[in-house]
């Protein structure tokens, strides 16, 4: 049985901080309310993320007459739509890795964090992402969600090396520079393949050095004006 009574008692225990006079806390005081109000936000965004998977299984939705939790969200939550679907899919997250779910709870571990073990889920599969869950929570509590990220990256080069080598066979199969005219001027992009672009990179290294120490061109200056 859910005890909706306990979303009142948040409520109230939020409304007594509130009135709180937070101009006569001491500075041990404040460091300490600045942790652990981080904490219990970090915890309650993982409650939320739950209850809109949940609300994506059930179609909760319905019942207030939109077609989807994005729809739902962006309504009532005052989400934006994409912002409302990764909310939801870091519920699924939650649910599917349970030591991620203990983390977030315990407020190790913030929504970024579970929304990149989302993206983890779907380079890596359940089963991967499970294994390499634990450890990769406890690299999570102590770094940022970027780092993360990096982490289950390097983790997918690793246990995917096939895809690594049909991206490089690609990359070592384009070749092209476009030079588009704008309004103020002219727009270079291209892509060069491994040998071409370390040339390239080679030949700007040894002529794009500042002229003096007058020089004050900025790299991007000087590689320009060697071309």
């Amino acid at each position: 049985m859910f005890d909706s009574s306990a979303i009142g008692d948040l409520e109230a225990a939020v409304a007594r901080l509130q009135d709180q006079p937070i101009g006569l806390a001491t500075d041990p005081q404040l460091c300490d309310l600045l942790r652990r109000t981080r904490a219990a936000t970090d915890k309650l965004e993982g409650l939320e993320a739950a209850a809109l998977d949940q609300m994506r299984e059930t179609r909760a939705h319905d019942t207030e007459g939109s077609s989807s939790v994005a729809g739902w969200a962006t309504e009532h939550l005052r989400l934006s739509p994409a912002r409302a679907r990764a909310r939801a899919a870091a519920g699924r997250t939650l649910r599917l890795l349970p030591d991620v779910a203990a983390a977030s709870r315990s407020g190790r571990i913030r929504i970024e964090h579970v929304e990149k073990f989302t993206t983890g889920l779907t380079k890596l599969g359940t089963d991967l992402m499970g294994l390499a869950a634990a450890p990769m929570v406890e690299l999570a509590s102590t770094t940022s969600p970027e780092e993360l990220k990096a982490a289950i990256t390097e983790l997918h080069g690793i246990t995917h090396t096939d895809e690594l080598d049909d991206a490089y066979a690609r990359g070592m199969d384009r070749h092209d520079l476009t030079l588009s005219r704008t309004a103020e001027g002219f727009h270079l992009s291209g892509f060069l393949d491994i040998a071409g672009g370390m040339r390239l990179a080679e030949l700007l290294k040894t002529t794009a050095a500042p002229r003096d120490a007058d020089d004050t061109r900025t790299p991007a200056q000087r590689r320009l004006d060697t071309l």
